[in-house]
């Protein structure tokens, strides 16, 4: 009997020493953690913000056109008065017929262009496709100016496909 009533005054001792642990414990390591992890937004430890423009300032265009000389391109639509346009992002595909190679081609507005190199992806009997793509571009088109998008061709042909996606965003001209 003794044995069995001090078996069960120590399972009870022990019983009440882990629900005080347990109770005491996570207070303590939370305020251990949380005194680790403040964060203060200071001017000498700031942390930093990120703005994303807004969905109405996003841009995303896209044009086409079939070629009926040495030069190829299109124009997208004019960028808004007021505004600029931050090209982000710009793609050119060609589907060359044969014997004819885009030497150079180019995306932007006058004096504010950027080359996009075009390889060459593969050929059937009928043409030779193109496609290039320039990444974080950051070409700043004036408000009022007409992007468009060109190729210089190594031949002059009267067939081919042509075509240029832009994205980016609009910004209030500065």
């Amino acid at each position: 009997m003794n044995f069995v009533r001090k078996s069960v005054i120590s399972l009870a001792t022990l019983t009440a020493l882990v629900v005080v642990l347990s109770m005491a414990a996570p207070r303590a390591a939370h305020a251990v953690v949380a005194a680790l992890v403040q964060i203060a937004n200071t001017p000498t430890n700031s942390v930093p913000v990120v703005v994303a423009p807004a969905a109405n300032q996003l841009y995303h265009n896209h044009c086409q056109n079939s070629n009926s000389s040495a030069e190829v391109g299109c124009f997208l639509p004019a960028v808004p008065a007021g505004e600029t346009l931050i090209v982000q992002t710009a793609g050119i595909s060609y589907a060359a017929p044969p014997g004819v190679t885009p030497i150079d081609s180019f995306v932007g507005a006058p004096s504010e262009l950027i080359v996009v190199p075009l390889f060459q992806q593969g050929s059937t009997n009928f043409a030779t496709y193109y496609s290039g793509l320039a990444v974080g571009a950051n070409l700043a088109i004036s408000g009022g100016l007409t992007p468009g998008c060109s190729a210089d061709l190594n031949n002059f042909t009267t067939s081919g496909i042509f075509q240029c996606y832009v994205t980016g965003y609009l910004v209030p001209a500065q």
